[in-house]
């Protein structure tokens, strides 16, 4: 083996390794290195390995950037959670505004079924 060659399997294992810690950056990177190399230096059986590692990331990458794509296609009202925990966070603060020694006074003397519905206009607001 030579000191090329050796270079080249270091890429190598480099690009996997990175592959293996997701630092697919610095994998695409060495990976490429060793392709070139090995392609200069005639050496077939190794190049098919680089390319397929190569590839391989690649497919992670993209793999990667479209659950993102996905995630961000989500409405506000859903990543929220939806009508469950907007219910979840008006019951809190009602229950915090009408404890507060200032404004508690507002609710002071109201009907539970008035006090039930300014909670659903304001789950409908947000």
């Amino acid at each position: 083996m030579t000191g090329q060659s050796s270079i080249a399997h270091c890429h190598l294992g480099l690009g996997k390794l990175y592959r293996r810690t997701s630092q697919r950056e610095q994998a695409q990177e060495h990976l490429t290195t060793a392709t070139t190399m090995y392609r200069e230096m005639g050496m077939t059986y190794w190049l098919e390995k680089a390319k397929a590692a190569a590839e391989d990331v690649a497919q992670e990458t993209t793999a990667r950037n479209m659950r993102r794509g996905q995630m961000s296609m989500k409405t506000l009202y859903e990543r929220l959670g939806g009508y469950d925990a907007i219910s979840a966070v008006a019951n809190d603060l009602l229950s915090r505004l009408r404890n507060d020694p200032q404004l508690g006074r507002f609710w002071a003397h109201r009907a539970e079924d008035s006090i039930q519905r300014e909670k659903q206009l304001l789950i409908d607001y947000l």
